[in-house]
């Protein structure tokens, strides 16, 4: 596995998947570190689990 990373725009997400729902496979395909994905699901974050590998990259 490769160091190398490309740079997403974390706010972009939610423009790039329908309903601005994702899998967390296709984020970790993106780039995205796994941790991150985590963090960002945490209670207060701005995304949420909607099912196990399902988020919805908003918290509204």
């Amino acid at each position: 596995m490769s160091g190398d990373r490309t740079l997403v725009d974390l706010t972009a997400l939610p423009d790039l998947f329908a309903h601005r729902v994702a899998r967390a496979a296709d984020l970790v395909a993106l780039g995205i570190f796994g941790g991150t994905v985590h963090r960002k699901c945490l209670p207060g974050g701005p995304w949420q689990r909607l099912l196990p590998g399902v988020l919805v990259l908003d918290s509204s």
